[in-house]
């Protein structure tokens, strides 16, 4: 088993940079991960902070994704309440014929 890196999210940059008003903490990753960081980091010309910062970003936004998901799910293996989901966007549709004109 892999023995865990540390990535310091004041330290390791690739650059060499160190941004003072940046909060610092570390995270123990495994060597693969920390390796791949890395290397995101010196692709995209990053520094590591920032590539773990949009990766967590883009996976929290994904798991709001499949939340939403699995709540339609189980709203559609319900009859009753997918029918009064499928009642309530009738009503809000007719809105989209009330000759208003976008603003």
């Amino acid at each position: 088993m892999a023995v865990p890196e540390m990535i310091s999210s004041s330290k390791g940059r690739p650059s060499g940079r160190h941004d003072p008003g940046r909060a610092g903490s570390t995270v123990r990753v495994t060597e693969q991960t920390r390796a791949a960081v890395r290397a995101l980091a010196e692709e995209m010309g990053e520094p590591m902070q920032d590539v773990i910062a949009k990766a967590v970003e883009a996976y929290r936004r994904q798991r709001i994704l499949e939340r939403t998901n699995a709540a339609y799910a189980a709203l559609r293996a319900d009859p009753r309440r997918w029918q009064e989901e499928r009642d309530e966007r009738a009503i809000w549709e007719i809105t989209a014929a009330d000759g208003i004109e976008d603003e």
